[in-house]
């Protein structure tokens, strides 16, 4: 493994290892829960969520500052694995666009929320349920559709 020396990926594989470990929920310090995750959720092995960004050659991109797993989580164990060769010149990377090939390759290993969190960015909100959530860093100012909080589970 190299060495890893940027802290957003240290703290990628330390949650992940823990979350592996333990199973349970990890959340961003700046997250806030608005209701309690609903009971279909937790028969899921591991539960995660789209991120807004779209970059060019990627579908799309998954943000695990919010994810809910069992422990010895197939996900997370791949998830692993990956940074085993990870790119510190690209937080993006490992953090976001690799989780989501990841699951692409082994959509049985987690589940999509699109209500587990909204991510807001610059005061601009995107629910990943709602169709124009998707954007460009270019286009991310643009206002989304209006929602109301209490359809997803955090901010």
């Amino acid at each position: 493994m190299n060495r890893v020396k940027v802290l957003a990926h240290q703290s990628d594989i330390l949650r992940s290892y823990i979350l592996l470990k333990y199973g349970g929920v990890y959340q961003d310090k700046d997250v806030f829960w608005t209701s309690p995750p609903p009971d279909h959720v937790m028969r899921y092995p591991a539960v995660i969520c789209y991120d807004w960004p779209w970059y060019d050659v990627w579908p799309r991109s998954i943000n695990l500052g919010i994810m809910m797993a069992r422990r010895g989580s197939t996900f997370l164990r791949r998830f692993l694995d990956h940074l085993w060769y990870h790119e510190d010149s690209s937080w993006g990377f490992n953090g976001i666009m690799m989780p989501y090939k990841i699951y692409e390759r082994h959509p049985d290993t987690a589940y999509i929320y699109t209500r587990l969190q909204v991510i807001c960015f610059y005061n601009i909100c995107h629910p990943a349920w709602h169709k124009d959530y998707l954007r460009k860093f270019d286009d991310s100012m643009k206002p989304t559709q209006p929602f109301n909080f209490n359809d997803t589970l955090s901010k």
